[in-house]
Formats: C-alpha cells, sequence, structure tokens
C-alpha cells in the first residue's frame, strides 16, 4: 500500500521544533504490542501525551517553547489519524520530531486519541447542561462578558470564546471556568506597570520590546509605555478571572454555563472519533 504523503504546511506546523526531545526516556515497547495499561481509558492517554509530547507542544497541545501549535491549527486537524499515527511513529528525519515507534502501537494510537480530544474532536456527546440558561449566565450573574466576547459580543480584556472550544473538551472549559491559574499561558498574564508619578495600570501585556510596554487596561483601552517612564513593571502568577465560580455556582450552573461556550463554537467545526 502506498502511504500518503502529509500536505508541506502540516509538516512546518506539526514538525517544525527547535530542540529535539528524544524519547530514549521513554519506557521501550516493541510496535506492535499492546501497552499493559491499556491505553484506552482518557486518564492514561492524558498521562501517555504528558510524558511523551508535552515538553515540546504543552499540556494542552497549543504549543511550547520546542514546538507548535497542534491543537488550534487548522491544518494539524485535519491530518487522518492514519497520518499522524505515522508521524509519532517514524518521525521525520531532518526535523525535530523524533520517532516515538519504542511507545507501542497502542500507546501511538493513545496519542492521537488525546490530540483529536484537545482539538475537540472527541465523540459527540450531549451537552452537559442547557445552553439557553447558560447563555443567560454568560451574560448575567457570573459577569463573563465583562471580559469574554461571544460571537462579537462582550469584553475584550479575556480570551474570545467564539472559538475557544475548538480544542476543549466539556472538563477542560470547566475546569479553566474553576481553576483560573491552572496552566495560566505565561503570555497572558496580567501585569501591573507604576509610573515614576505614582500611578498604576493593571491589564494584559500585549506588546514589549526593550524599550516599550504596551498595556490592554481593564476597560479594554490600549496604554503605550516607554518603560524609561516607568518605576515598576511586576507581572502576577495569577488571572485576573475570578477564582471562586466553584463557589459561586450550583454544580448545575457550571454544567449550564460550560454547555453555552461549548454550542458558541458551529458543529461545523467539529467531528466524532473514537472515545477514549
Amino acid at each position: 500500500m502506498s502511504r500518503a504523503r502529509l500536505p508541506a504546511a502540516a509538516l512546518v506546523l506539526l514538525l517544525s521544533a527547535a530542540e529535539t526531545f528524544s524519547p530514549a526516556r521513554l519506557p521501550a515497547q516493541q510496535l506492535g504490542t499492546p501497552s499493559p495499561a491499556g491505553s484506552s481509558n482518557a486518564p492514561e492517554a492524558q498521562r501517555i501525551f504528558a510524558t511523551s509530547c508535552a515538553a515540546c507542544h504543552g499540556l494542552d497541545a497549543r504549543g511550547g517553547e520546542r514546538g507548535p501549535d497542534i491543537a488550534s491549527k487548522k491544518e494539524v486537524q485535519q491530518l487522518s489519524d492514519d497520518a499522524l499515527v505515522r508521524v509519532v511513529q517514524d518521525g521525520v528525519a531532518g526535523t525535530g520530531m523524533p520517532s516515538f515507534r519504542s511507545l507501542g502501537a497502542a500507546q501511538i494510537q493513545a496519542v492521537v486519541r488525546r490530540l483529536r480530544s484537545l482539538q475537540g474532536q472527541g465523540s459527540a456527546a450531549d451537552l452537559p447542561g442547557d445552553p439557553e440558561h447558560g447563555k443567560a449566565l454568560f451574560f448575567g450573574k457570573p459577569g463573563c462578558s465583562q471580559c469574554h466576547m461571544a460571537n462579537g459580543e462582550g469584553g475584550f480584556i479575556g480570551s474570545d470564546l467564539s472559538s475557544y472550544t475548538s480544542a476543549r473538551s466539556a472538563d477542560d472549559i470547566r475546569s479553566a471556568i474553576t481553576d483560573p491559574d491552572k496552566n495560566l499561558d505565561p503570555r497572558k498574564r496580567p501585569v501591573t506597570v507604576t509610573t515614576r508619578n505614582g500611578g498604576k495600570l493593571t491589564g494584559i501585556a500585549r506588546n514589549e520590546d526593550n524599550f516599550s510596554l504596551q498595556v490592554q487596561g481593564l476597560d479594554g483601552k490600549f496604554h503605550l509605555f516607554a518603560k524609561s517612564e516607568l518605576r515598576s513593571i511586576q507581572y502576577q502568577s495569577r488571572s485576573l478571572m475570578p477564582a471562586d465560580y466553584g463557589s459561586r455556582l450550583s454544580h448545575q450552573e457550571l454544567d449550564d454555563l460550560v454547555s453555552y461556550v461549548m454550542r458558541i463554537t458551529p458543529t461545523s467545526n467539529k467531528r466524532p472519533i473514537a472515545k477514549e
């Protein structure tokens, strides 16, 4: 059987890593030998992805210091499962993508299933709650829309959720709501700047170089500072998002809110695959 070639653009996105992550530290296993752990359940697939892929591509597959985003890029999402299996199994000579053949067939399949889950292409499960009530919550009680935008409505300081769920499961979304400091993207850390005359501004750093810093304030407005005019720049380790939604909202309200966020993304962007 002839082996289909991957699109060049997809290879660049999937394989261009500045450094090679060696699979030598991973458990050796001959290809075709089933994993003793089974690799068919979600926690095991998560573990395998975390130990084999996250060092380069990040735990959420949205890119790291050594590897590109392979969760939300359309070119990667459109690759077939077989094509992804071949890349993980064989690697690609001359790139930063090594062969992970030693993982074995079962664990390689688990890696692909986990990636598909992170791409939001898992099985078409029912929404956990009522998306209409979730919409009312989004624009009401919790105040989500003050920071986040959904299909052109809402605030600017938080992530635009119009395509947020394309690479996230219901559990991932619930975790992001109840534990916003977990896996906080360092590029989106809040920053507080203090000017030489004592003025302070807290927001998100949108652009920064050696001489200037652009901050988007909580009101959505952009402010450009010359660093020579600033007394201090303090990056925070916590998200601007409130961390108490797990106690402020009931379990049902959380389910409804998660369902609305999931419903924002057109279902045409998702395709069912085998369950983990």
